[in-house]
């Protein structure tokens, strides 16, 4: 069965952002790769990590090695795909809980370097935080900002025959925000090959999750349920929801398949792909004004069902077609 794709939008990818951009005055999104105060941290970077590189890299080398003992026989394939591929977020967080609580007794040599040079950093005060991005306008990815450096330990995931770790400025790193969802459309549909398809099937949680990823092979999701996406949705209020939203209304073939598909789950479905797009977009205005992005017991009651909902869109194969 072959659906046609609908086009929620197509733009152009923005070129390197500045330091100024990744340091602009307003708050972090979860996971968001921008630096708050930049002087600060350069001085901090060139003091503690810039004279160690080497042996920084040397540890995040050992690290990602002590890692793989773990993670590759946990899940050696994903998607059909061998580990390392496609686990830059399970490897990212691995070494997020490790280091959240290292302990260095087994380093010797390069590695117990490293890891000196940044355990003082930290307690001079310095960042390190685990961020997710745009690298390049081609991949969304997961690293670490150490001060204003990037720091990759998850750097062959799309490409396995690429070193395991990458360090190098993050002004010169092309590893920045996702501005808005057009943003994410962009990158999902080059990263994954997906077809995308604006959210006009489940009205009710379209202002948070306003597009459906078809992925060959995987299966259907909505998107994203990502902490950042969530949050990026809320901070604007769900003006970059509508942007996708607007697109036009989807199929019939289409809306008749997704509803099918979720036929006798609970969840409230439109009678008619136009009148899915109208209750989507009156949803995005409606929560606009009631300000319903301060509720936050709303917020993860719409996280719970958008997870429940692509519990059951992943069973769907994407017999989808461009």
């Amino acid at each position: 069965m072959q659906h046609q794709a609908n086009d929620p939008g197509s733009m152009a990818l923005a070129p390197p952002l500045s330091p100024a951009d990744l340091c602009a005055e307003r708050p972090l999104l979860p996971n968001e790769p921008r630096v708050r105060d930049w002087p600060r941290e350069q001085e901090l970077t060139e003091r503690h990590l810039l004279p160690a590189l080497a042996q920084l890299e040397a540890f995040f080398l050992w690290l990602r090695a002590d890692l793989d003992r773990t993670l590759c026989p946990a899940a050696p394939v994903k998607r059909g795909k061998p580990y390392p591929l496609g686990q830059c977020l399970e490897i990212s967080l691995a070494a997020k809980a490790r280091l959240s609580a290292f302990d260095a007794s087994a380093l010797r040599g390069a590695p117990a370097q490293g890891w000196a040079a940044l355990a003082a950093f930290l307690a001079a005060g310095g960042t390190l935080r685990q961020v997710w991005g745009d690298l390049r306008g081609e991949y969304f990815q997961n690293a670490f900002l150490a001060g204003t450096l990037y720091i990759d330990i998850s750097n062959d995931t799309v490409v396995a025959s690429k070193p395991k770790v990458e360090i190098r400025p993050f002004a010169e790193a092309r590893f920045g925000p996702v501005r808005d969802h057009l943003h994410y459309v962009a990158i999902a549909r080059r990263y994954w090959s997906a077809w995308i398809f604006p959210n006009h099937i489940l009205p009710d949680l379209a202002h948070c999750f306003p597009a459906i990823t078809a992925i060959p092979g995987v299966g259907l999701q909505l998107e994203s349920t990502s902490y950042y996406m969530i949050a990026l949705s809320l901070s604007d209020g769900f003006r970059g929801s509508e942007a996708v939203l607007q697109a036009p209304p989807l199929s019939a073939d289409l809306f008749g398949f997704l509803r099918h598909s979720l036929a006798g789950h609970g969840v409230a479905l439109p009678s008619s792909p136009a009148a899915g797009r109208a209750l989507a977009l009156q949803t995005c205005e409606t929560h606009r004004r009631n300000r319903w992005q301060e509720d936050r017991t709303a917020i993860g009651a719409a996280l719970q069902s958008a997870l429940a909902t692509n519990r059951r869109l992943s069973q769907v194969e994407a017999r989808l077609a461009a």
